[in-house]
């Protein structure tokens, strides 16, 4: 629901889903299910995402065998630096997390995203 409300502005994010046919299953649901359900809300809101279905569980089999494409496929048009070799892997880390501020994202302990 809440994807398909940003249809007309979207965010600028790359979605990028992996999922198993045989994917956990659980009291807060479906996981396999929800992914297929995020699959055509994505497409709605007209954001830029990619979506793999693999035959496994809730693995690295299918996830770490596409895992070089799927970083290939996130940053396949970006041209500056990944890192600034200037900083410490400290410094760079933190200005990547600074950044969320630019999305409007709060991160609590638990690793929510609201």
């Amino acid at each position: 629901y809440l994807i398909r409300q940003t249809r007309g502005d979207p965010k600028r994010i790359r979605v990028f889903l992996q999922d198993g046919e045989n994917d956990i299953n659980l009291t807060q649901g479906n996981w396999t299910l929800a992914n297929l359900n995020m699959e055509p809300a994505l497409m709605f809101a007209r954001y830029d995402y990619r979506f793999e279905m693999g035959s496994g569980g809730h693995d690295l089999q299918h996830g770490g065998a596409i895992f070089p494409d799927t970083l290939r496929w996130i940053w396949r048009d970006y041209t500056g630096s990944i890192i600034d070799s200037k900083l410490s892997m400290a410094q760079n880390f933190t200005h990547f997390a600074d950044s969320r501020h630019e999305f409007n994202l709060k991160i609590d302990n638990m690793v929510n995203i609201e």
